[in-house]
């Protein structure tokens, strides 16, 4: 994608995910999340699915990325919505569900306000967790997530998104993630033995788990 000079972090955001690929955005917003929502007018090809708990939020999500194999997009609310989304991003990590999750936070200022250290919070439930405090960085760091989370083993990422880094321009470099390649097939002549093997069974059993990958 070409270079966009002087654009907001919110439009950024957006239009890494239409670079992505992304169809659906899972989420359950708050007053945080206004300026996402604000610059939501101006992408109609994205479709916002609304839950009324951050849990089925992310089991959606799950299942949407279980079902067709790419990673899902998730926005929840600051600290409180990730909190209740904390239980089922632990299940997308044990499973392997590829997930970029997101939550905006208040101004990076407002240490004394009670602003709280999101990255502390998802860190356990996902492969890398990060917090944004400039808008420019949001284009590589939602490469990296995307990459990341499609990455074996695929798992979700968490995203934090101040305030400033929603509301601030910058020049931006808009350049979706590169393709992820799964682990490549297994020998033939292996594939020729387990078939010859499950042929000769009578009452043949495969026992597959999450990470099979």
């Amino acid at each position: 994608m070409p270079r966009m000079p002087k654009i907001t972090g919110k439009r950024a955001l957006l239009e890494m995910l239409k670079a992505e690929g992304v169809e659906y955005i899972f989420g359950l917003p708050g007053s945080s999340e206004t300026p996402i929502l604000d610059a939501l007018e101006d992408f109609p090809e994205f479709k916002y699915i609304l839950a009324l708990h951050e849990g089925t939020v992310i089991g959606m999500a799950d299942a949407y990325a279980r079902a067709t194999g790419r990673a899902s997009f998730v926005s929840l609310h600051i600290e409180v919505g990730l909190a209740n989304g904390l239980g089922l991003m632990q299940d997308a990590m044990t499973s392997g569900t590829p997930m970029v999750v997101t939550s905006a936070n208040y101004d990076v200022r407002k240490m004394a306000e009670g602003k709280v250290d999101l990255v502390k919070m998802a860190d356990p439930f996902t492969k890398w967790s990060v917090e944004l405090a400039h808008p420019e960085q949001i284009p590589s760091v939602m490469r990296r997530a995307f990459h990341e989370a499609n990455t074996y083993p695929k798992g979700p990422v968490y995203v934090g998104l101040s305030a400033n880094a929603l509301d601030g321009e910058a020049d931006m470099n808009l350049v979706p993630s590169s393709p992820i390649y799964g682990p490549g097939p297994a020998h033939p002549e292996a594939i020729v033995k387990t078939v010859e093997a499950l042929a000769s069974g009578s009452r043949a059993l495969m026992v597959v788990g999450d990470r099979v990958a």
